[in-house]
């Protein structure tokens, strides 16, 4: 009994007391009914939502969650609607969620995937809204800013308070934010974190700013941002060693806060600083290791390169249709034996394919759906992910390639969707679904350019 009390109280705060509160009644009223098989469906779901730290803006979020189907979805969306009725405030937008995971596969696939962070336009004065066009109007003095200091800028852009929840809600303006790094819109640079606009983001920022002519304030269209292209947040916080792009600090108050390790604020450039560089190298590549020197990699000198693991593709000819497409996209791939993740990335001197590498800030791991399940059922699922978050890497793209109707068959969909949230609530990576493999070339295309951007100016590997 004692270690029992000691591990719920271990457990993260419910992000959702309002919607764990109505499921519970519900659970009530059903034992109440007799009605065994509602109790249970509401005793799954109270559970989900008693261990999911994180709030939800909208109740589609929800279905994320193990037990919550489209049904119960419905069932919250329409409590939360009278709930807000009866306290004078208005109703979220469900604009949380990119529409993959949102509903069981009973749903329509066509719907689904019409919703894609292209056609995402927040509404006018959201938090959504405002942020985009703080991040706008500060763009063209630095790349990258505070949360005070964004929402200083923003909140005269928005209804609601980015500091203080309106009355019957948790929520506020600042809520938005997980919206749009979501849609990859804005990226998440260091600790303390800072803020900025990804290409895309500037594109959609300049669109409704451009829009908003009836409501001054809000800067006019700026050049087109040097940001990356991708997105990735820096989810883990505390890992022991790290590899890390450096940026210049802004003098913020803020920004005197310790700032992760290894972190030089007098860089004239980004540079990748490795800490512990034979143990990452140990731990993501088999074939080649990294020295103690010091090496500098100047603007021009170096070429990033993929690295495909030679196990990633099982068949010769979908490993060669990978590699091909990749190419046919300006990527430069090479395939290996990797000890850690599927896809990594390199920056090595042009011209030199046998010279020193330095290992870059990002791994993915890429699981077809199919693959996901057998993770689960045999346990592997679990020790992977406490490999790649051992490995010191800060960026870690958890790819899932498939589609949930077809896991539905095969599956429990309620332990898929679970392993899902998982990933990003309890590992803290970074969760990319695409429904095919044209579409996960598509993004590690993206991802490569997203990195020849990032490091243009040059990368340095310092000594331990």
């Amino acid at each position: 009994m004692p270690p029992a009390k000691r591990k719920r109280s271990e457990l993260p705060p419910c992000g959702n007391p309002l919607y764990l509160q109505w499921v519970q009644t519900w659970m009530e009223e059903a034992r109440g009914r007799d009605d065994r098989n509602m109790r249970y469906t509401y005793k799954r779901a109270a559970e989900s939502l008693a261990r999911y730290p994180i709030p939800f803006q909208h109740p589609r979020e929800a279905a994320i969650l193990a037990g919550i189907g489209p049904k119960l979805v419905s069932q919250l969306e329409r409590r939360l609607r009278q709930h807000c009725e009866e306290h004078g405030t208005p109703m979220p937008e469900p604009d949380e969620q990119d529409g993959r995971l949102e509903e069981a596969p009973t749903g329509k696939p066509k719907t689904k995937k019409a919703r894609t962070a292209s056609t995402y336009v927040p509404r006018h004065r959201s938090g959504a809204y405002a942020l985009l066009a703080a991040l706008h109007q500060l763009n063209a003095h630095e790349e990258s800013v505070t949360k005070t200091m964004l929402i200083r800028q923003a909140q005269p852009h928005a209804d609601n308070s980015f500091t203080d929840p309106e009355p019957g809600s948790r929520y506020t303006a600042w809520s938005s934010m997980r919206t749009l790094v979501a849609k990859m819109l804005v990226a998440i640079d260091g600790r303390p974190s800072r803020y900025r606009l990804t290409v895309e983001g500037h594109q959609l920022a300049t669109q409704i700013v451009q829009t908003a002519d009836a409501h001054p304030g809000v800067a006019s269209a700026q050049a087109p941002s040097k940001q990356p292209t991708v997105s990735s947040r820096p989810l883990r916080r505390s890992l022991p060693h790290s590899l890390s792009s450096t940026e210049d600090d802004d003098g913020d108050a803020a920004s005197k806060e310790p700032r992760p390790h290894g972190t030089n604020t007098g860089a004239t450039f980004d540079e990748l600083e490795i800490h512990d560089r034979q143990e990452v190298a140990r731990q993501c590549m088999s074939s080649k290791t990294l020295p103690g020197s010091s090496l500098i990699l100047l603007p021009g000198s170096f070429e990033i390169v993929l690295l495909l693991d030679n196990r990633e593709v099982k068949h010769r000819k979908d490993r060669t249709y990978l590699q091909r497409e990749l190419e046919s996209r300006g990527v430069h791939v090479e395939t290996r034996a990797l000890e850690l993740g599927d896809m990594l990335w390199v920056a090595r001197k042009t011209g030199d394919d046998h010279g020193e590498e330095l290992l870059l800030d990002m791994i993915i791991e890429r699981k077809r759906i199919e693959d996901l399940i057998a993770s689960i059922k045999d346990g592997r699922y679990h020790e992977q992910k406490a490999r790649l978050q051992r490995s010191g890497i800060e960026h870690v793209v958890y790819l899932v390639e498939g589609d949930n109707e077809r896991a539905a068959r095969e599956f429990d969909i309620g332990r898929v969707e679970g392993a899902l949230a998982a990933v990003q609530v309890i590992n803290r990576f970074f969760l990319k679904q695409t429904r095919s493999i044209d579409e996960s070339i598509d993004y590690f295309a993206a991802v490569t350019l997203h990195l020849r951007e990032k490091y243009r100016v040059g990368v340095q590997r310092r000594p331990a």
